[in-house]
């Protein structure tokens, strides 16, 4: 499989294909980097969903406004993916590079 297959693939479910391609993917750092930003990025937005959905009033919106958010994320990084390109989120990379990746060497 291509490596830009493989980096696309890492972001489809989230946090479980994250897991995955880093378990099994050992050489190509493309795929381990997008491996390790998704599985960041997926619990960051688990993390802020469950924090603000339990606000009153305006926690199902603005839980509704992270959702659509991550959901467009979601299909740039997929899309940056299939160009191969390694498209960097300030806070969530640096998290998955500097952590992520160590747990699977």
């Amino acid at each position: 499989m291509d490596n830009r297959v493989k980096a696309a693939f890492s972001y489809v479910f989230g946090w479980i294909t994250g897991i995955i391609f880093l378990a099994i993917e050992k050489e190509d750092e493309f795929v381990r980097k997008s491996a390790a930003q998704s599985f960041v990025l997926s619990l960051f937005l688990l993390a802020c969903n469950l924090l603000v959905f339990w606000i009153p009033i305006a926690g199902p919106v603005l839980s509704g406004c992270i959702g659509f958010g991550g959901f467009l994320l979601w299909i740039i990084l997929i899309v940056k993916a299939v160009q191969n390109v390694y498209f960097r989120l300030p806070v969530i990379s640096t998290l998955s590079e500097n952590y992520v990746m160590r747990w699977f060497l």
